[in-house]
Protein backbone atom coordinates (compact mmCIF):
# COMPACT_ATOMS: atom_id res chain seq x y z
CA UNK A 1 0.00 0.00 0.00
CA UNK A 2 2.77 2.45 0.87
CA UNK A 3 4.40 2.00 -2.54
CA UNK A 4 1.06 2.58 -4.28
CA UNK A 5 0.49 5.71 -2.20
CA UNK A 6 3.92 7.11 -3.09
CA UNK A 7 3.41 6.30 -6.76
CA UNK A 8 0.00 7.96 -6.76
CA UNK A 9 1.45 11.11 -5.21
CA UNK A 10 4.23 11.29 -7.79
CA UNK A 11 1.72 10.75 -10.59
CA UNK A 12 -0.51 13.55 -9.25
CA UNK A 13 2.37 16.02 -9.03
CA UNK A 14 3.69 14.92 -12.44
CA UNK A 15 0.31 15.62 -14.03
CA UNK A 16 0.31 19.14 -12.59
CA UNK A 17 3.91 19.72 -13.72
CA UNK A 18 3.25 18.41 -17.23
CA UNK A 19 0.19 20.64 -17.54
CA UNK A 20 2.54 23.60 -17.01
CA UNK A 21 5.29 22.42 -19.38
CA UNK A 22 4.03 22.22 -22.98
CA UNK A 23 4.91 24.12 -26.17
CA UNK A 24 7.71 26.52 -25.29
CA UNK A 25 7.41 29.98 -26.83
CA UNK A 26 8.41 33.60 -26.55
CA UNK A 27 5.34 35.77 -27.26
CA UNK A 28 2.34 36.75 -25.20
CA UNK A 29 -0.98 36.72 -27.05
CA UNK A 30 -3.14 39.86 -26.94
CA UNK A 31 -6.58 40.93 -28.02
CA UNK A 32 -7.53 44.03 -29.97
CA UNK A 33 -10.98 44.26 -28.40
CA UNK A 34 -11.93 47.39 -26.47
CA UNK A 35 -10.49 47.29 -22.93
CA UNK A 36 -12.70 46.88 -19.88
CA UNK A 37 -12.00 48.63 -16.62
CA UNK A 38 -10.93 46.56 -13.60
CA UNK A 39 -13.91 44.80 -12.10
CA UNK A 40 -16.22 45.50 -15.09
CA UNK A 41 -17.97 42.40 -16.52
CA UNK A 42 -20.25 41.70 -19.48
CA UNK A 43 -21.72 38.64 -21.16
CA UNK A 44 -19.41 38.75 -24.18
CA UNK A 45 -16.40 39.16 -21.91
CA UNK A 46 -17.41 36.09 -19.95
CA UNK A 47 -17.69 34.09 -23.20
CA UNK A 48 -14.28 35.30 -24.33
CA UNK A 49 -12.67 34.43 -21.03
CA UNK A 50 -13.81 30.82 -21.34
CA UNK A 51 -13.67 30.11 -25.05
CA UNK A 52 -11.39 32.44 -27.01
CA UNK A 53 -7.71 31.51 -27.02
CA UNK A 54 -6.87 35.00 -28.35
CA UNK A 55 -8.61 36.71 -25.44
CA UNK A 56 -6.54 39.34 -23.67
CA UNK A 57 -6.56 37.28 -20.50
CA UNK A 58 -4.96 34.26 -22.19
CA UNK A 59 -1.23 34.84 -21.78
CA UNK A 60 -0.03 31.24 -21.71
CA UNK A 61 1.67 29.34 -18.91
CA UNK A 62 4.46 30.41 -16.60
CA UNK A 63 6.53 28.70 -13.94
CA UNK A 64 8.11 30.97 -11.37
CA UNK A 65 10.53 31.22 -8.51
CA UNK A 66 9.40 33.76 -5.95
CA UNK A 67 9.20 35.00 -2.39
CA UNK A 68 6.42 34.43 0.16
CA UNK A 69 5.29 36.80 2.86
CA UNK A 70 2.90 36.46 5.79
CA UNK A 71 1.65 39.98 6.30
CA UNK A 72 4.88 42.00 6.00
CA UNK A 73 7.28 39.23 7.06
CA UNK A 74 9.23 37.26 4.45
CA UNK A 75 9.10 33.51 5.13
CA UNK A 76 10.52 30.33 3.61
CA UNK A 77 7.87 28.20 1.92
CA UNK A 78 7.62 24.42 2.33
CA UNK A 79 8.41 22.38 -0.75
CA UNK A 80 5.60 19.83 -1.19
CA UNK A 81 8.01 17.12 -2.32
CA UNK A 82 9.99 17.56 0.87
CA UNK A 83 6.85 17.45 3.05
CA UNK A 84 5.88 14.13 1.46
CA UNK A 85 9.41 12.75 1.89
CA UNK A 86 9.39 13.90 5.52
CA UNK A 87 6.08 12.14 6.12
CA UNK A 88 7.10 8.88 4.43
CA UNK A 89 10.40 8.82 6.29
CA UNK A 90 8.48 7.51 9.32
CA UNK A 91 8.13 4.11 7.64
CA UNK A 92 10.74 1.85 9.27
CA UNK A 93 12.99 -0.37 7.15
CA UNK A 94 11.51 0.87 3.89
CA UNK A 95 13.18 2.29 0.80
CA UNK A 96 12.21 5.91 0.12
CA UNK A 97 13.20 7.61 -3.11
CA UNK A 98 15.73 10.40 -2.53
CA UNK A 99 14.15 13.81 -2.31
CA UNK A 100 14.56 16.05 -5.36
CA UNK A 101 13.57 19.71 -5.00
CA UNK A 102 10.74 20.87 -7.23
CA UNK A 103 11.73 22.77 -10.36
CA UNK A 104 9.50 25.78 -9.64
CA UNK A 105 7.43 27.36 -6.88
CA UNK A 106 4.19 28.37 -8.60
CA UNK A 107 2.68 27.77 -12.02
CA UNK A 108 0.27 30.36 -13.45
CA UNK A 109 -1.70 29.13 -16.47
CA UNK A 110 -4.48 30.54 -18.64
CA UNK A 111 -4.50 27.99 -21.48
CA UNK A 112 -7.73 26.26 -20.34
CA UNK A 113 -9.26 28.35 -17.56
CA UNK A 114 -6.94 30.53 -15.47
CA UNK A 115 -5.45 28.81 -12.43
CA UNK A 116 -2.49 28.70 -10.07
CA UNK A 117 -0.88 25.40 -9.11
CA UNK A 118 1.54 25.06 -6.23
CA UNK A 119 4.76 23.19 -5.64
CA UNK A 120 5.28 25.03 -2.36
CA UNK A 121 3.36 26.97 0.28
CA UNK A 122 4.35 28.48 3.68
CA UNK A 123 2.50 25.84 5.73
CA UNK A 124 4.91 25.50 8.64
CA UNK A 125 5.52 29.27 8.96
CA UNK A 126 1.75 29.73 9.26
CA UNK A 127 1.49 26.96 11.85
CA UNK A 128 4.28 28.57 13.89
CA UNK A 129 2.49 31.93 13.72
CA UNK A 130 -0.48 30.41 15.56
CA UNK A 131 1.33 27.71 17.58
CA UNK A 132 4.84 29.06 18.24
CA UNK A 133 5.67 26.24 20.66
CA UNK A 134 4.73 23.45 18.24
CA UNK A 135 7.50 20.95 17.52
CA UNK A 136 6.38 19.76 14.09
CA UNK A 137 7.26 16.25 13.00
CA UNK A 138 5.38 16.26 9.68
CA UNK A 139 2.40 17.70 7.81
CA UNK A 140 -0.29 15.95 5.76
CA UNK A 141 -1.92 18.22 3.20
CA UNK A 142 -3.83 16.39 0.42
CA UNK A 143 -6.67 13.88 0.57
CA UNK A 144 -6.07 12.64 -2.97
CA UNK A 145 -3.17 10.65 -1.55
CA UNK A 146 -3.99 7.90 0.95
CA UNK A 147 -2.12 5.28 2.88
CA UNK A 148 1.27 5.48 4.55
CA UNK A 149 2.23 4.96 8.16
CA UNK A 150 -0.37 7.17 9.82
CA UNK A 151 -3.87 6.35 8.63
CA UNK A 152 -5.35 8.26 11.57
CA UNK A 153 -3.96 11.49 10.06
CA UNK A 154 -5.63 10.73 6.73
CA UNK A 155 -8.85 9.97 8.58
CA UNK A 156 -9.01 13.34 10.30
CA UNK A 157 -8.06 15.14 7.08
CA UNK A 158 -10.74 13.28 5.13
CA UNK A 159 -13.36 14.14 7.76
CA UNK A 160 -12.34 17.82 7.73
CA UNK A 161 -12.64 18.14 3.97
CA UNK A 162 -15.80 16.02 3.84
CA UNK A 163 -17.50 18.33 6.34
CA UNK A 164 -16.57 21.39 4.31
CA UNK A 165 -17.96 19.71 1.19
CA UNK A 166 -21.26 19.08 2.99
CA UNK A 167 -21.34 22.80 3.73
CA UNK A 168 -20.91 23.56 0.02
CA UNK A 169 -17.16 24.02 -0.39
CA UNK A 170 -15.80 21.37 -2.75
CA UNK A 171 -12.33 22.91 -2.98
CA UNK A 172 -11.05 21.94 0.46
CA UNK A 173 -9.53 18.64 -0.67
CA UNK A 174 -7.57 20.11 -3.55
CA UNK A 175 -6.86 23.77 -2.76
CA UNK A 176 -3.16 23.14 -2.15
CA UNK A 177 -2.77 21.54 -5.55
CA UNK A 178 -4.64 24.04 -7.71
CA UNK A 179 -6.64 27.27 -7.30
CA UNK A 180 -8.97 28.39 -10.12
CA UNK A 181 -9.10 32.08 -11.04
CA UNK A 182 -11.64 34.44 -12.65
CA UNK A 183 -10.49 37.33 -14.87
CA UNK A 184 -11.84 40.56 -13.37
CA UNK A 185 -10.28 43.43 -15.34
CA UNK A 186 -7.22 44.85 -17.06
CA UNK A 187 -5.24 48.02 -17.60
CA UNK A 188 -2.42 48.99 -19.94
CA UNK A 189 0.06 47.55 -17.48
CA UNK A 190 -1.67 44.61 -15.81
CA UNK A 191 -4.23 41.84 -15.93
CA UNK A 192 -6.32 41.12 -12.82
CA UNK A 193 -7.64 37.74 -11.66
CA UNK A 194 -9.69 36.84 -8.60
CA UNK A 195 -9.71 33.51 -6.78
CA UNK A 196 -12.75 31.49 -7.85
CA UNK A 197 -14.88 30.36 -4.93
CA UNK A 198 -18.15 28.53 -4.37
CA UNK A 199 -21.55 30.22 -4.25
CA UNK A 200 -22.36 28.07 -1.22
CA UNK A 201 -19.33 29.03 0.87
CA UNK A 202 -17.65 32.26 1.92
CA UNK A 203 -14.24 30.56 2.01
CA UNK A 204 -11.84 28.27 0.27
CA UNK A 205 -10.23 26.01 2.87
CA UNK A 206 -6.55 25.14 2.67
CA UNK A 207 -6.53 22.13 5.03
CA UNK A 208 -3.66 20.30 6.74
CA UNK A 209 -3.05 17.90 9.60
CA UNK A 210 -0.08 18.76 11.81
CA UNK A 211 1.70 16.05 13.80
CA UNK A 212 4.12 17.01 16.57
CA UNK A 213 7.17 15.05 17.66
CA UNK A 214 5.35 13.83 20.78
CA UNK A 215 2.79 12.14 18.42
CA UNK A 216 0.01 14.61 19.14
CA UNK A 217 -1.86 15.88 16.07
CA UNK A 218 -4.62 18.27 15.03
CA UNK A 219 -6.30 19.57 11.89
CA UNK A 220 -5.96 23.11 10.69
CA UNK A 221 -7.76 25.07 7.95
CA UNK A 222 -6.51 28.35 6.52
CA UNK A 223 -9.78 30.07 5.55
CA UNK A 224 -9.29 32.12 2.37
CA UNK A 225 -11.80 34.70 1.07
CA UNK A 226 -11.93 34.30 -2.74
CA UNK A 227 -13.12 37.77 -3.79
CA UNK A 228 -10.40 39.40 -1.65
CA UNK A 229 -7.64 37.14 -3.03
CA UNK A 230 -6.09 38.51 -6.22
CA UNK A 231 -3.45 37.69 -8.80
CA UNK A 232 -1.95 40.58 -10.77
CA UNK A 233 -0.03 39.79 -13.98
CA UNK A 234 2.38 42.50 -15.14
CA UNK A 235 2.02 42.70 -18.93
CA UNK A 236 5.51 44.17 -19.42
CA UNK A 237 7.65 42.01 -17.12
CA UNK A 238 5.31 38.92 -17.14
CA UNK A 239 5.75 38.66 -13.37
CA UNK A 240 2.94 38.03 -10.89
CA UNK A 241 1.86 39.15 -7.44
CA UNK A 242 -0.56 36.74 -5.79
CA UNK A 243 -2.23 37.64 -2.48
CA UNK A 244 -4.55 35.51 -0.35
CA UNK A 245 -6.83 37.10 2.24
CA UNK A 246 -7.19 35.02 5.43
CA UNK A 247 -9.55 36.40 8.11
CA UNK A 248 -9.74 33.21 10.20
CA UNK A 249 -8.46 29.70 10.81
CA UNK A 250 -10.28 26.56 11.93
CA UNK A 251 -8.67 24.22 14.46
CA UNK A 252 -9.97 20.65 14.40
CA UNK A 253 -9.36 18.25 17.30
CA UNK A 254 -9.00 14.46 17.03
CA UNK A 255 -12.70 14.06 17.81
CA UNK A 256 -13.44 16.42 14.85
CA UNK A 257 -14.54 19.29 17.11
CA UNK A 258 -13.96 22.47 15.11
CA UNK A 259 -13.06 25.83 16.66
CA UNK A 260 -12.82 29.01 14.58
CA UNK A 261 -10.24 31.64 15.50
CA UNK A 262 -10.89 35.09 14.04
CA UNK A 263 -7.76 37.00 13.05
CA UNK A 264 -7.59 40.71 13.80
CA UNK A 265 -6.14 42.21 11.75
CA UNK A 266 -6.81 39.77 8.92
CA UNK A 267 -3.77 37.97 7.51
CA UNK A 268 -2.43 38.39 3.99
CA UNK A 269 -0.34 35.66 2.39
CA UNK A 270 1.58 37.04 -0.59
CA UNK A 271 3.68 35.51 -3.36
CA UNK A 272 5.90 37.79 -5.46
CA UNK A 273 7.60 36.16 -8.43
CA UNK A 274 11.16 37.18 -9.24
CA UNK A 275 12.23 34.72 -11.95
CA UNK A 276 10.45 32.98 -14.84
CA UNK A 277 11.53 29.36 -15.18
CA UNK A 278 9.40 28.48 -18.20
CA UNK A 279 7.08 30.43 -20.47
CA UNK A 280 4.62 28.87 -22.92
CA UNK A 281 2.47 31.02 -25.20
CA UNK A 282 -1.31 31.09 -25.04
CA UNK A 283 -2.19 30.21 -28.63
Amino acid sequence: MKYLATAFFLLTMMMITVSCSKDDGNNVSTNSSAPREKGEKDDQGEKNNKGNKNDIYNVGQYEYYGTWKINDSTVVADDFGWLWYEYCSQIPDSYIDPYHPNSFGICFSTQIDPYVSYQEFPIKPLVYHFFPEADIAHVVFATQISGGPSMDKWTILFNITHQYEIEGDESANSAFLLSWLNPTGHSDNALYYELKGSDASAYIHFTVVVTTKDEDYFGLSFNIVPHKSLLVFDRQTEMITFSLNMPSIDIIDKDFTRTTRQLSPEYTITYNSHKIIRHNVGN
